[in-house]
């Protein structure tokens, strides 16, 4: 039998595809008999191996997504604010909350939204089943790279990452949690966003935090919080992103901010030269006042462009 006229497939390669098939078959048919669970998930057990452990995995029925629980108990503490790291593997993190917060969103349902969305660089939570967390593994924080390593992350590495927040702003999502600490990259030196728990909708209600305490501003905080405008939720993101790029690309590193009407940051030599070399010429003034003052940027530009659109990337 001939493909394309430039490979003969022989009887040993027809055995082979059979057997495939069959075993799929087989397959899809144990899949087909699980139940689903409340969470949308169906569980299966591995058979035991020599030391007769057993691996339990997950399979999301609407993006067919498989996670499994990791066995290894974390070594070292890794924990947040509301969450840390129970056992992981080099694919896999079970996470254990810490302190019980009501969310915007269950973490299903951003899972959810991301998959509907097509956005792919935002790393998932899946609660598999009552109070069981699990997520990829998705590499080193970049907190940790610049604390650790005189290192600079591309630019062009985070194309990826605000493509898909340019589609998260476009679906009215807001993700309220940008910095270092909460992107990570992989072995092959992707990119990911990880730590899902803020995004929320500017016209759910009662917001009542605006980014993360690395790069939110009490005055931000009062125009959202207290003015109830919603609006400048994408201007408190793309601000918070915004740095988080000059400090991993440009490693131009901002103290926190704790004054009440201080905002922004001070346009050095330093950062200027980083606009000047990244920073679309039509687009220099408005990214400037982004990150000086991001309630006057959101008064005067409505905050209608994104930072994809603004930014130097190949």
């Amino acid at each position: 039998m001939k493909l394309n006229n430039n490979y003969i497939y022989n009887s040993k390669h027809i055995n082979a595809a059979n057997k495939i098939a069959t075993a799929f078959r087989k397959f899809k048919k144990h899949i087909d008999n699980k139940a689903t669970n409340l969470f949308g998930f169906k569980q299966f057990t591995s058979k035991p191996n020599k030391l007769n452990n057993t691996i339990d995995y997950y399979l999301n029925i609407k993006t067919q997504k498989i996670v499994y629980m990791p066995s290894k108990k974390s070594k070292i503490e890794k924990k947040g604010t509301f969450k840390k790291i129970d056992y992981e593997s080099n694919e896999m993190l079970s996470l254990k909350f810490i302190i019980n917060k009501k969310w915007s969103y269950s973490q299903n349902e951003i899972a959810k939204i991301y998959y509907d969305l097509g956005i792919e660089s935002f790393q998932p939570i899946y609660e598999v089943k009552e109070g069981v967390f699990i997520s990829n593994n998705r590499g080193i924080p970049l907190d940790i790279i610049l604390n650790n390593e005189n290192k600079i992350i591309k630019l062009n590495d985070f194309k990826n990452i605000l493509l898909d927040i340019k589609k998260l702003h476009q679906a009215g999502y807001y993700y309220r949690d940008f910095k270092p600490e909460n992107i990570t990259v992989d072995k092959l030196n992707k990119l990911w966003i990880i730590d899902p728990d803020s995004l929320a909708r500017g016209d759910m209600g009662k917001i009542d935090e605006i980014s993360t305490a690395s790069f939110s501003t009490l005055y931000l905080l009062q125009e959202i919080y207290y003015n109830k405008n919603y609006n400048m939720l994408k201007t408190a993101d793309d601000y918070a992103l915004a740095l988080t790029l000059l400090e991993c690309n440009g490693r131009i590193f901002q103290p926190q901010i704790k004054e009440k009407y201080l905002h922004g940051i001070l346009l050095t030599k330093k950062t200027l030269e980083w606009i000047n070399k990244n920073v679309k010429p039509d687009y220099k003034n408005q990214f400037q006042c982004l990150i000086k003052d991001p309630v006057d940027y959101y008064n005067k530009f409505k905050a209608n462009n994104h930072l994809i659109d603004m930014l130097i990337i190949k």
